[in-house]
């Protein structure tokens, strides 16, 4: 983990934020970025994660699921939807983006 996590870190700017989230799971804050954009990203830092030779284990492959704030989201319903977008990309068989964008219902 300690080596995806150089990995990523290299990649991002400073202002974005990166943590472990738990066991094989990383969150990214991303400040200042639109879903186009976070997704964009999520698509390098695949690419980047795919072709690099991990030490003891070579490759490996990442999903992730993208999401955006939207006014009135809870830590728990931002992370929901991100959850949501990382089981669609891992049920569309791994090593995938894919986003779920805050739909208000009224």
């Amino acid at each position: 983990m300690i080596h995806v996590a150089k990995l990523i870190g290299e990649r991002i700017r400073a202002s974005e934020i990166l943590a472990r989230w738990g066991g094989e799971e990383f969150l990214l804050v991303l400040p200042q970025t639109d879903m186009e954009n976070a997704v964009h990203l999520a698509g390098e830092l695949r690419t980047l994660m795919q072709k690099h030779a991990f030490p003891q284990v070579g490759t490996v492959t990442a999903s992730f699921g993208v999401t955006q704030y939207a006014r009135g989201d809870s830590m728990d319903s931002l992370l929901h939807r991100a959850d949501i977008a990382l089981y669609r990309a891992k049920e569309s068989g791994r090593n995938r983006v894919a986003g779920e964008a805050f739909t208000h219902l009224s």
